[in-house]
């Protein structure tokens, strides 16, 4: 005869042992935009795989939590009482354990210390993977057409099916979806790209020097290319703003700041999106 008590209790551990290495996964994964664009896999499984995981055994933990109270509803009930035996909802006991949860809850909604820095911890992590394996000129490029795609992106279509079919590309379609002839190659939608980007800038570059070398201005940012998790430091050496004159803009603002400052908490202090903080700070 199979014991519930048992069962339940093994279905709770098991599913908790679960959640705790899918939430780590979860906690280390860079962001959806980098995730999809690179397609980042970690010992076999995708973000979408981990995070789906993450889910369903969520829910055998909440069933079989449920089902562990009901089984074990009159322990918990002694542990409602007071040293007299008497029902008290406001023991030690559970004053502690609601401070305690009450705490973690105002903590994180606030972004206060210790909290804010294991957030911002978790922030630098993700924000790692940009370096890695780059930025999606915008938020779901790979579900876009090589036509669509390359429209976006100011590149010549004719040019860019020449330079992926040069590298040994094969099923280029100017109607596939990125994400379809990258799969159609074994390879990330970023390496396609990649290669049309890069073959792009060394036509580019041969043009300039039949001409005249051409003062190369810095990159400008653009939605969905991760500006927010960079730190004002970042923002300098990457898209070329004076650093001390930003944080001087802040200071007038009446915003303090330093070089390791967070775009997105800075615009949020503003009421505004990183991209617009961006623009003032030229």
């Amino acid at each position: 005869m199979v014991s519930l008590r048992r069962f339940t209790s093994l279905c709770i551990t098991f599913s908790f042992l679960v959640m705790t290495y899918t939430g780590i996964m979860l906690f280390i994964v860079p962001q959806g935009k980098i995730a999809y664009w690179t397609n980042w896999h970690m010992f076999g499984l995708s973000k979408t795989q981990y995070g789906n995981l993450h889910v369903t055994f969520m829910v055998l933990f909440l069933v079989g939590m449920v089902l562990h109270l009901y089984l074990n509803w009159n322990p918990l009930m002694v542990y409602l009482k007071n040293k007299s035996r008497e029902f008290s909802l406001f023991t030690k006991e559970f004053l502690l354990a609601f401070g305690f949860t009450l705490v973690f809850l105002l903590g994180t909604l606030y972004e206060v210390a210790p909290f804010k820095t294991f957030l911002d911890f978790e922030a630098d992590i993700k924000a790692s993977w940009e370096e890695d394996g780059g930025v999606p000129p915008y938020g779901h490029a790979e579900l876009s057409s090589l036509k669509s795609l390359c429209k976006k992106s100011d590149i010549d279509l004719t040019k860019a099916i020449a330079s992926l079919k040069a590298k040994g590309f094969v099923d280029i379609n100017p109607d596939s979806r990125l994400i379809d002839i990258a799969n159609a190659n074994n390879v990330a939608p970023n390496i396609i790209f990649n290669t049309i980007d890069i073959e792009e800038n060394e036509v580019g570059y041969e043009e300039d020097v039949v001409k005249e070398p051409a003062i190369s201005a810095p990159p400008q940012p653009k939605e969905g290319s991760g500006l927010g998790q960079m730190s004002l430091e970042k923002v300098s050496t990457t898209y070329g703003i004076n650093l001390e004159k930003a944080l001087e803009i802040l200071k007038e603002k009446n915003i303090q700041a330093n070089k390791d400052s967070k775009m997105k908490a800075l615009a949020d202090e503003l009421g505004m999106r990183p991209m617009d903080l961006y623009k003032i700070l030229l």
